[in-house]
């Protein structure tokens, strides 16, 4: 029985910009693009299953290209989690590199562990406890002035001081990347750096976006500190202080920065976005989930509805503000991968969830190949028009599916990972006549 293959959304299209000059990458010469404009890479957030995603489906991205690979775009922009990954990609680092450095082979990209991500926040903890005395204080004189006025309600207000800005502090993700980035090779300087690197925030006093690139005054900041910042989920992360001012998760704005790019110059743009709502009506959740999940979301309690909702409007944001660039720059090609609505494998996990990494980097390299595949009649007729060269030769070796049991057998699945993500990317220079073909 054939495999059913992931598709991806058609992309849409948008306007032409200013040049790009040819540069080498790894000894290899990429022509620029022959509309005249410029090629982005823009990474959405999504937590530690979005960044495992896009990690997978950058692995089976790169598998299509011939003569160059995804360290080759102009413009990386990156979002929340897409930031990190924008970073080391801008920095020349490669998609195999980096799910070797998720599996723990890669000791230089090898990530902190989960309890270096979600280490407490205690110092602040420790800094709000101590204003308790006086707290207390407080409260008791409001209750004598205000006999039988306060409610429970007003008194836990009183008390919400006492509540930390974040649950976990990401001190240890800040010093992972700096590390990293300071490295001999690295640049961990946005204006050091040869391709251009973007990385969205929100400030969190004003509510603004804020992007950190080379093009404004906050070239200075480390390339570390704005991708924590941009890192910095609300409630759960410490908001990241620059020069005095916080800034939190650059989703809050919107999981894509697709502007940033047109602005930029970009007339080719291909996002990634693991954030997608699910249509339980064509679900088949694997066989030991079914009695968790039900008929209905709802009947997986809070978890089920918060997950869907979250994940509904952040995706719709995203449409929206394609449809807005559509609408201004209709000369400008986007080429859109995300997974499919009835994606149940991204679904039912968590999006900060650390022990599902390689099921869910598997998973996006599998998928990903699959919706490249499909589309391949579409892709052929947009990609080379920007000097991008592609083949099929490679992602039609790959295995189609990995089984859902192999997920309960760590063992079969890093063996079945060594044939597809963990794989050395092959290298192809020259294209068939039939993929060229129009």
């Amino acid at each position: 029985m054939q495999q059913k293959r992931c598709t991806v959304p058609r992309p849409l299209q948008y306007d032409p910009a200013m040049p790009t000059r040819r540069r080498v990458t790894n000894g290899r010469l990429v022509a620029p693009d022959p509309t005249g404009g410029k090629r982005a890479l823009v990474l959405c957030g999504g937590g530690i299953t979005g960044l495992t995603y896009e990690i997978g489906a950058l692995r089976a991205l790169d598998d299509l290209l011939v003569g160059s690979s995804v360290n080759d775009f102009d413009i990386y922009v990156g979002t929340s989690a897409g930031s990190m990954i924008g970073a080391l990609l801008v920095n020349g680092i490669t998609p195999t590199e980096m799910a070797l450095g998720l599996e723990g082979t890669n000791q230089m990209l090898r990530p902190p562990s989960r309890w270096g991500i979600y280490r407490p926040n205690i110092a602040e903890v420790a800094g709000r406890v101590a204003k308790l005395p006086r707290l207390t204080q407080e409260i008791v004189w409001e209750l004598a002035r205000h006999p039988g006025k306060l409610n429970p309600v007003d008194i836990l207000g009183m008390l919400s001081p006492l509540i930390p800005s974040g649950v976990f502090s990401n001190t240890e993700l800040v010093r992972f990347l700096e590390r990293l980035l300071t490295r001999e090779g690295f640049s961990n300087d946005f204006r050091d750096l040869q391709r251009e690197l973007h990385i969205v925030a929100c400030a969190l006093d004003s509510g603004q976006r804020v992007v950190f690139s080379r093009f404004n005054a906050r070239a200075h900041v480390p390339i570390s500190l704005a991708a924590a910042a941009s890192s910095a989920v609300p409630m759960l992360f410490r908001p990241v202080r620059i020069e005095d001012i916080d800034y939190v998760d650059g989703g809050i704005k919107g999981i894509s920065a697709i502007d940033v790019a047109v602005d930029r110059g970009a007339t080719l743009i291909v996002a990634i976005n693991p954030i997608v709502p699910v249509d339980t009506r064509n679900l088949s959740p694997p066989e030991g989930m079914r009695g968790l999940v039900g008929d209905h979301l709802a009947d997986m309690g809070m978890r089920g509805v918060y997950n869907q909702v979250f994940r509904g409007m952040l995706h719709d944001g995203l449409l929206d503000h394609i449809k807005l660039v559509r609408h201004n720059h209709p000369d400008v090609d986007i080429l859109l991968i995300e997974p499919r609505p009835d994606d149940e494998k991204m679904f039912f996990h968590e999006l900060m969830s650390y022990s599902a990494r390689l099921m869910v980097l598997q998973h996006g390299y599998e998928s990903v190949s699959n919706g490249l595949y499909d589309t391949w009649g579409y892709l052929r007729r947009i990609l080379p028009k920007h000097g991008i060269h592609i083949s099929r030769r490679n992602i039609e070796r790959k295995p189609v599916s990995v089984p859902v049991a192999s997920y309960r057998t760590p063992n079969l699945l890093q063996r079945l990972m060594r044939q597809t993500v963990f794989a050395r990317r092959p290298f192809l220079s020259l294209v068939d006549d039939e993929d060229e073909a129009v």
